[in-house]
């Protein structure tokens, strides 16, 4: 039995959940002293979690009200698998939209767990390297000499920025996020529209680019890493070279 792993399982859960008494090896010089001692350290532990799921998920936190939000970050507390597994808090709460999409109480908002998803990668992105964009003279040179091969297209594939995220949702979670950012109105959102965007910081903001599924499923698969055999030189891709999306460009025969 490894004795260390079960004592840390055992401080875990007593520290997360406010109706268990404090674990074996917590002491004072009385027990009603120590019970004390530790209750306010539950609390603090407990509220400063709570305090970061709300700076992360604020767009959440609006849809629901403070009250309710923090009773849901509470419940999501009560996993000892949901504790931050970094000291770096602005990593905290990758696990809290697949939480929140099966918490009953949240239901009425099926599309809640997308935009707290949707928030989470605009976070992953903002704290993501930098890295330099690819020449777009550069990119349109390997492209053509891809396309007008005489032996037929030369197969290659993109390189992104390490910030870019592409995000897909069954409702209208990106119009819904950008109402609260003043940039929609709410009132004239259908939430069971499905909507998808394109996430990257290649400078200093993080943006959010709404996309058509047509291009959402493309640049999937370019993200994917699949070959490119002819494929739309479109809008789509103006889109990445215009907004510093890809980092290089390969041809299949160069590697």
């Amino acid at each position: 039995m490894d004795i260390k792993a079960n004592s840390d399982s055992r401080f875990q859960h007593a520290l997360l959940n406010p109706e268990l008494a404090p674990p074996d090896g917590v002491s004072a010089w009385d027990s009603e002293t120590g019970s004390k001692r530790f209750d306010v350290y539950r609390n603090n532990v407990i509220v400063s979690l709570i305090d970061a799921l709300a700076n992360c998920f604020d767009v959440v936190k609006q849809l629901v009200g403070e009250p309710f939000f923090r009773a849901m970050a509470r419940e999501f507390l009560r996993d000892p698998a949901n504790l931050p597994a970094s000291p770096v808090l602005a990593h905290y709460g990758e696990r809290f939209p697949a939480f929140i999409a099966d918490f009953e109480p949240a239901a009425t908002l099926p599309y809640l767990s997308d935009v707290a998803q949707l928030e989470w990668l605009r976070l992953q992105s903002l704290h993501a390297a930098d890295a330099n964009s690819a020449d777009s003279k550069h990119l349109s040179t390997v492209v053509k000499k891809a396309l007008s091969n005489e032996t037929g297209c030369i197969p290659f594939k993109l390189f992104f920025h390490p910030s870019l995220a592409l995000f897909k949702s069954r409702y209208a979670a990106v119009s819904i996020w950008a109402a609260h950012q003043g940039l929609a109105k709410l009132a004239n959102i259908d939430p069971n529209t499905p909507e998808q965007a394109l996430i990257l910081r290649p400078e200093l903001e993080v943006e959010t680019i709404p996309l058509s599924h047509e291009s959402a499923d493309f640049i999937d698969r370019c993200m994917a890493g699949e070959p490119l055999r002819n494929p739309p030189l479109g809008p789509t891709l103006e889109l990445l070279v215009q907004k510093g999306a890809i980092t290089g460009i390969a041809l299949f025969e160069e590697e």
